[in-house]
This record gives structure tokens, sequence and C-alpha cells, in this order.
């Protein structure tokens, strides 16, 4: 895997594609870049897809020695930071976002700090704007985790979308329990504290929600604060997947993607996002379930 360096990480990452669409993918808790395999095996022809470990995540670690515990000091901001040092380095020119879970969370706060660098932001299945309480966050995970159990991780990741079977779950359980609990517990203390609810009207550029319906990780319910609070946002909610669409519908979510890369890339993407009002909104989003995952 290529990396690039910061001050204080080397933060390795994947990629994938040849377009002239830079995008950045960003996993949630309790994962890696390798969660994102499946999408950027389905890339739209356009995109140039990066997809970096999070700090302390799959390969990425301190310069000189592995990330510790910060015992709460550790922020959503620092987490866009790394972020910011990661497209300057690539120098990725106004890419499109997409972020699952505590990826969103970043990506959002980011997005919030450098919205003229952002061309658009998927927000999959997403932490809630207000924080979340840490029981939500962790309950599942942390016994597994203390044990080292592949067993254990692997049942609790099925709550997260993990597939039940195959290389590619092995894998993710194995990078699951790579980090220590201390690291993803700083992760949940990050994302209970990181409250931007009422910065979220000033953030004018394209978003599109994914939700798996059956989550029971995320709530659809935040979802649809998102899309009260954004000015510019649409929501998709995929009845049949849970909280990693991206993984338990891959041609779906890759669907999904595909045209809103294509909305993005173009100037009258942009015109038509201006031009939604709650009066036809739903009509909007029922014609791109049926378009995306029924035709």
């Amino acid at each position: 895997m290529p990396s690039i360096e910061t001050q204080t990480l080397t933060i390795q990452y994947r990629q994938a594609g040849d377009g002239n669409i830079p995008l950045v993918f960003l996993h949630g808790n309790y994962a890696s870049s390798r969660w994102w395999l499946p999408q950027m095996e389905r890339l739209p022809q356009d995109v140039q897809a990066y997809a970096p470990d999070l700090r302390g995540c799959g390969t990425s670690q301190g310069k000189t020695l592995p990330l510790k515990r910060t015992n709460g000091q550790l922020t959503i901001q620092d987490l866009a930071n790394d972020l910011a040092e990661f497209i300057t380095v690539l120098n990725l020119k106004n890419p499109i976002l997409v972020g699952h879970s505590l990826g969103g969370v970043v990506a959002t706060e980011y997005s919030l700090r450098y919205p003229d660098t952002v061309r658009g932001l998927l927000l999959e299945d997403t932490g809630p704007p207000k924080g979340l309480p840490l029981s939500a966050f962790h309950g599942p995970f942390l016994l597994p985790l203390e044990f080292g159990s592949k067993l254990l991780m692997r049942n609790a990741l099925r709550l997260a979308g993990l597939p039940r079977r195959g290389m590619l779950a092995k894998a993710l359980v194995e990078d699951a329990l790579a980090a220590s609990s201390g690291q993803y517990m700083d992760f949940g203390i990050a994302v209970s504290r990181w409250n931007v609810e009422s910065e979220l009207p000033s953030l004018d550029l394209p978003v599109l929600l994914v939700w798996g319906g059956k989550d029971r990780i995320m709530s659809p319910r935040i979802a649809q604060h998102y899309l009260q609070t954004l000015p510019q946002a649409d929501l998709l909610i995929i009845p049949d997947a849970g909280h990693s669409p991206h993984l338990e519908r891959p041609n779906a979510f890759a669907s999904i993607l595909k045209q809103f890369v294509d909305q993005c890339a173009s100037a009258e993407s942009t015109s038509e996002f201006d031009e939604i009002s709650p009066r036809n909104l739903r009509n909007r989003i029922i014609r791109w379930m049926r378009m995306t995952l029924f035709d």
C-alpha cells in the first residue's frame, strides 16, 4: 500500500481508478480502508478513489511508535486535520468525500472547516450531529476486543454489515482486532463530544444521505435530522440494508455513487440541487430509489 507522511503520522491508503474526479472514502470505527474494497472494484469511470486508514486503524500509525491512547484528548477536529493533510499532500483538487459511520462524522467536520475544497459529500449511516452516547457506540464491541476473540468480533461486526463468510470477512475481523480497545474508545469519546448541529445550515454543498433501513447502530431518524438541517441534502434509504449498505448491497450502492458523482461533476446537477424544495423532495427520493434499486 502507498503512504504519505505528516508531521506525526504515516498514513497508508488504497488507490483505484484512473479518472479525473478525486474521491476519498473514509471508513468507520472498528474498521479500515479494506471496508471499501467492494466499492473500489465498482468505481464510476470518471473517478480516481483513495481510501486512507484513519490514525491507529489498519496500517496507519505514528511515525516512531504505534499510537497510544489519548485519554479522551483526541477530537473529531484532529481526524479532520489528518484528512486535510492527506488531501493536501496528494494534491487532490475538490474531492468528493464518502464517509461511513465515524468516517461520515470526519467528512462532515472537514467539509464545515474547508467547504470550498469539497465537490460533494456522501454520508452513509453517519453519527448524529449532536454526538452519540458512548454506550451506543461501543457496547457490542468492547468484550471481543478485550478477549481478542475472532469469533466474538465476527459476531459483533455483523451488526455493522460484515459479510458472513469469505476472505474479506476474515480480513475485516483481523483489522478490527489489530487496534486496542483504548484506540476505539478514543474515537467513541471524540464522537460523543462532537456537536455541529448549529453549523450544518452553513454547509451549502451537494450532500447525499444514504442509509440502511434496518440499521441497528445508527437509526434512520438521524438521517432525517441531517435532511432537515442541511440546505442541499437528499436522502436515500435502502430498505433491506443495515449499517453498511456499501458492503451489504454493493451493486446498489455503486449505482447510487455513480449518479451522485455525475451530479457533482456537472454544473447542471449543482443547479438541480439548488432547486430542490420540501414539496418535491419526497417524490425525488422515491424516483431515485426506483431508478437505482429496482430498474
